[in-house]
């Protein structure tokens, strides 16, 4: 008998065990059913004499945890007293074991292919620079040594040093974490998938890209390539090129009589068009490639030969699921973009954090071509699930 606050211990030689969903009593005689593996018991019918003592009778309530051991009283029933209201959160087991099944089809997919796993830091110096992502800070404290850290917002630049010290095929599955990101398709943690290919391109990194997302059906999936330059010009008519310019988008926003601010950058002009012209005929689709970035959004990645970020983005309807690079290994190139990143973050009011500086170094060290891609496990597991917001897909959604 374990005494702690009266409770016994559990054995493992089970009539039944669980919660109390349904409880009935009248006089001497109880019945209740219990919910346990996330099944629903028949009703379980007792009287007072099964009981060694009337309050074990009398005390049971809806909420409780019970478990009775073969041949044993129920007075050896409870196991752990309901004191609050039951949690009553909507989620199957069903839904927990797709989740399972989602993981492990993923890494077979990759350790198949002769990909490595790796496991990269949960706290970094740098979570990475990008205008419109606020990271998660904290400090580490041991005696007198302090260091402000960061959670990181994606493992992309440990994976790249990975690839700067000899590994070719790589992939994590990774918690991230991006501040001030809530909503239908934005949580503040969120599950990340890299993979990264050394000696390679983007085509092959597209080329796993469908192949990864057609195991998940049965039907043949019709992925569609297209270019912002001919979006620009079938919706538009609009001749988008890599030396358009600040004035040139201003000039097409009159035109379209879309709104804009004078202090608009480039990049600013260029999404009010294209989310106010171009994504709402894009959202009836369903699978597509979106490629042919205007130069200033190459963040990461190498540019093509004339001219365009070597960059693509997959989306099912609206909903971003990835975003590849034909992987920039300059480190001086590297460097000037972090500091135009950093002067944006400025320009934005946005906090600056700090470069990663080991990251340049191993870049000096040298980086082989490369193709890598991120791609957000959480919302292609809302698709699949035919579900409307990842909120649906958490047994613990966030609570503002």
């Amino acid at each position: 008998m374990d005494t702690q606050k009266g409770h016994p211990s559990v054995k493992n030689n089970y009539e039944f065990r669980g919660r109390i969903t349904a409880l009935e009593k009248s006089g001497s005689r109880l019945s209740f059913r219990v919910f346990a593996d996330f099944e629903q018991s028949d009703w379980l019918n007792f009287t007072e004499d099964d009981f060694s003592d009337k309050k074990s009778f009398t005390d049971l309530k809806i909420g409780d945890l019970i478990a009775r051991v073969e041949g044993q009283k129920i007075e050896r029933l409870l196991v752990s007293k309901c004191k609050a209201p039951v949690y009553n959160k909507k989620f199957q087991k069903s839904e927990a074991l797709a989740w399972q099944k989602f993981q492990q089809k993923i890494r077979s997919y990759f350790i198949e292919r002769e990909f490595i796993e790796l496991a990269t830091p949960s706290l970094v110096s740098s979570p990475g620079l990008e205008t419109f992502l606020d990271p998660f800070e904290t400090e580490i404290e041991i005696g007198s040594y302090s260091k402000k850290v960061y959670l990181p917002t994606s493992p992309e630049f440990h994976l790249k040093k990975a690839l700067c010290i000899g590994f070719e095929k790589i992939f994590e599955m990774a918690k991230v974490f991006r501040n001030s990101e809530q909503g239908e398709h934005h949580q503040l943690e969120f599950w990340m998938l890299e993979w990264y290919r050394a000696y390679d391109n983007l085509h092959s990194i597209k080329e796993d890209t469908k192949a990864l997302i057609q195991s998940f059906f049965e039907e043949q999936i019709n992925f569609e390539e297209l270019s912002f330059k001919d979006l620009f010009m079938d919706y538009l008519s609009f001749d988008l090129r890599p030396e358009t310019t600040k004035i040139d988008l201003q000039q097409l926003c009159k035109v379209q009589k879309i709104t804009y601010e004078e202090s608009d950058s480039f990049d600013d002009l260029f999404f009010r068009i294209f989310l106010e012209k171009i994504e709402p005929v894009l959202q009836k689709k369903e699978w597509y490639f979106l490629e042919g970035f205007p130069p200033s959004q190459a963040a990461l990645a190498k540019l093509t030969t004339d001219g365009w970020a070597d960059r693509f983005e997959l989306y099912f309807k609206d909903v971003e699921l990835a975003n590849a690079f034909h992987e920039l290994n300059d480190s001086e190139e590297q460097r000037k973009r972090f500091t135009e990143a950093l002067l944006d973050k400025e320009r934005n009011l946005k906090k600056a954090v700090a470069v990663d500086e080991e990251f340049l170094e191993f870049l000096e060290y040298g980086m082989p071509p490369s193709g890598g891609i991120a791609l957000g496990l959480d919302r292609l597991f809302m698709i699949l699930q035919k579900k409307t917001s990842l909120e649906e897909t958490r047994l613990f959604p966030f609570k503002m």
